[in-house]
């Protein structure tokens, strides 16, 4: 088969896999993708689509080594590092997940995502200042800022920053976001700060919108009343609670 004719060969099949497996039938899509390789080893394409769709069937071993094919071929793809370093934070390989959000950040320093993945994995390393500087970077992007705002802002908090983990949950909530736990996270840091009348404000304002999380919520509020010496209060809030 010469040249030519595989890759349009290895076209087809990557077409049919495509259309197989956004019309669910990933199985399917995959075999066509595998047809694609046989046909052309050098689609850098259809490895990175089966792994994607291996990935997807938690096949995460089997789409690595496809992962670092595709790398091979085109070193500059940057979806192909990105993809590659999520999978192996999912597996709890944190170094290989930097090393490959490294390199795709190398090629597209904006990408959202990766910064995102690798915050993620610098956390689960206890490098919450690396994680800090990458959430940040993801921020001032403009991207995603909903998600950025509230991981930073509950990693500031964990650190003991607790003007900066208000000023992040508060962006959150003037943006919309006035959830549960966003508040519940403000609420603890005026507790740090002694901001006492703050704290119940935001956790009576969280009761409204989480009534699934109400006895939590009550007792957390009722633990600020203790601090604040209004013990009828707290014993108020620890009566509607329901044992």
């Amino acid at each position: 088969m010469n040249g030519s004719k595989a890759q349009r060969t290895a076209r087809e099949a990557l077409n049919r896999g495509y259309n197989l497996a956004k019309g669910e039938n990933i199985d399917a899509g995959i075999k066509e993708f595998t047809r694609a390789i046989a046909a052309d080893p050098k689609c850098d394409a259809a490895y990175l689509e089966r792994a994607f769709y291996l990935a997807y069937n938690e096949k995460y071993k089997e789409a690595i080594p496809d992962l670092t094919a595709a790398i091979k071929l085109d070193p500059t793809n940057n979806l192909a590092f990105r993809r590659r370093g999520i999978i192996h934070l999912g597996l709890n390989h944190l170094n290989e997940a930097i090393q490959d959000f490294n390199s795709a950040l190398k090629l597209w320093p904006k990408d959202t995502n990766a910064l995102q993945r690798r915050a993620s994995a610098y956390q689960a390393l206890g490098k919450n200042k690396e994680a800090i500087a990458d959430l940040s970077l993801a921020i001032a992007s403009g991207d995603e800022l909903s998600n950025s705002l509230s991981v930073r802002g509950k990693l500031y908090e964990k650190i003991g920053d607790y003007p900066r983990a208000i000023a992040d949950f508060s962006t959150l909530i003037k943006m919309g976001d006035e959830d549960e736990d966003t508040l519940y996270g403000r609420a603890q840091c005026y507790v740090h700060l002694q901001q006492y009348d703050k704290a119940i404000a935001d956790l009576t304002e969280a009761l409204k919108v989480n009534r699934a999380s109400r006895d939590f919520l009550l007792e957390a509020r009722a633990k600020v009343y203790d601090k604040m010496g209004r013990k009828d209060l707290a014993q108020a809030d620890r009566k509607n609670i329901k044992h």
